[in-house]
């Protein structure tokens, strides 16, 4: 078997084009659906000197493997809180079935687990590694490898993690690098990759790291603290190469003149002219800022709108006509709609509707004097009723007196309807009578979503 060396890409070729036969057709057919994958560990199968070797090699095989695409593979912290219970990594020998019961708790469908031995006279170490299924138990892999021992010990490990990672991808496993800097901007953001949260960044602190390169992954940003997706972007990097991202924080304007031709000031200064009918969209300003925006015809100001940018949003801007709702004749604006608890039509009458002031206060009048005839006539009855023996006649009286009550109950809501719609008549013909001088609206799109979320701001 020939020796694991720094810079020798004999071994890896050896062992990609040796072992790919048995694996690669089964990762292929599978390349588009999920990979769920358990690194269960390494057994030391001799001294106590190599006792750190499974742990790098757990830590670097999993972090090797989360970069392929579609690919759940269980945290190192997930396994070594189990190993820690079941006593896996305290064996001499590989227990696959207590293997299995490690991988099951996480859904994975494939188990990574193997073992190695350290010849320290030799400086070298030989490591088996194993594949399994974890629903059926059936082996699928068994590979031996063997490196240096020393500082030649990370170059085989990494080599090892990547001819593994190659296997489960179907084809060569190489890496290439990005980086995401940040311009402008105090704010911290949290670096996610193909929807995974792997890092933070800031303007002080640029992010970097390993992807798999010759596939499109997709770098997005959130602000940290926030469910607040700014920035997204798929790159393909090739290997051994490096991508760099700069993102600058930005905001847009879209403003829509529905009212004249004119020029837009922002700020006080012209940004450019805009017909009626049409839109001008002004990106990557500042955010965080507020911004005053007039339209100007013929030297005069005709309309004046107040924006406050938001980062990764775009500020909506109309300039409309001043028109109210709804014309009307009346002057609800000056009435009381709660005085129409004490009487319905109160209001209506202070606004001058006469009509609708009458219909209200009649039905009111109406049902008071309903319910007050029938509670009369149920005091009747009931005195009637105690003072008769005659159980035929008393049964006839029950029975009126039944009646009296549904006929009271039913003035009662009579008489809370029509104060109920009277006074929510009032509110809707008083707000009607408001007449908007204009309006602005922010416009949010959520990436995450797909979707615009509006915010209307009234102006007076």
């Amino acid at each position: 078997m020939q020796k694991l060396r720094r810079g020798n890409p004999a071994f890896i070729l050896i062992f990609i084009f040796s072992l790919s036969p048995i694996f690669a057709p089964t990762a292929s057919s599978e390349t588009s659906s999920i990979k769920t994958i358990t690194v269960a560990g390494f057994i030391n199968k001799g001294s106590s000197e190599g006792e750190n070797i499974n742990i790098i090699l757990t830590k670097s095989l999993i972090g090797t493997l989360e970069k392929i695409p579609n690919s759940i593979i269980t945290p190192y912290s997930e396994v070594e809180k189990i190993v820690s219970e079941n006593g896996l990594w305290k064996l001499k020998k590989i227990d696959i079935d207590l293997a299995l019961q490690t991988a099951q708790p996480f859904g994975s469908r494939q188990l990574i687990i193997g073992e190695y031995k350290v010849n320290p006279s030799a400086n070298q170490v030989s490591i088996n590694v194993y594949v399994y299924d974890v629903i059926t138990g059936e082996l699928k892999l068994k590979r031996n490898y063997r490196g240096n021992t020393g500082l030649d010990l990370f170059d085989t490990i990494d080599n090892i993690a990547k001819n593994i990672g190659g296997l489960i991808l179907g084809k060569k496993f190489s890496l290439g690098r990005v980086v995401v800097k940040i311009q402008d901007s105090t704010n911290n953001y949290i670096v996610n990759i193909n929807a995974k949260n792997i890092g933070t960044t800031s303007e002080e602190h640029p992010f970097e790291t390993e992807i798999l390169s010759g596939e499109t992954v997709e770098i997005s940003l959130k602000i940290s603290n926030s469910d607040k997706e700014v920035f997204r972007k798929a790159i393909n990097v090739a290997s051994s190469k490096t991508n760099e991202i700069i993102y600058t924080p930005y905001s847009s304007l879209n403003i829509q003149n529905l009212l004249n031709d004119g020029i837009i000031l922002i700020n006080e200064k012209p940004c450019g002219s805009l017909e009626k009918e049409q839109s001008l969209i002004i990106s990557n300003i500042l955010p965080d800022k507020t911004y005053n925006i007039a339209l100007q015809h013929n030297e005069k100001i005709l309309q004046k709108r107040e924006v406050v940018t938001k980062e990764g949003e775009t500020a909506l801007v109309v300039f409309a006509e001043k028109r109210g709702i709804k014309k009307t004749p009346f002057h609800y604006a000056d009435s009381s709609p709660m005085w129409n608890l004490l009487l319905p039509g109160i209001a209506q009458y202070q606004a001058g509707d006469f009509w609708m002031g009458t219909l209200f206060l009649s039905l009111d009048l109406a049902s008071i004097g309903w319910t007050t005839l029938f509670i009369v006539a149920y005091n009747i009855l009931s005195d009637k009723y105690n003072q008769s023996a005659d159980q035929a006649y008393k049964d006839k009286l029950s029975y009126l007196k039944d009646k009296c009550l549904v006929y009271i109950s039913l003035g009662i809501i009579v008489w809370a309807g029509a104060t109920t719609l009277s006074i929510l008549h009032a509110y809707s013909e008083m707000a009607a009578e408001i007449k908007p001088e204009g309006y602005s609206l922010s416009l949010d799109y959520d990436v995450r979503s797909n979707e615009y979320k509006l915010y209307i701001k009234m102006a007076f």
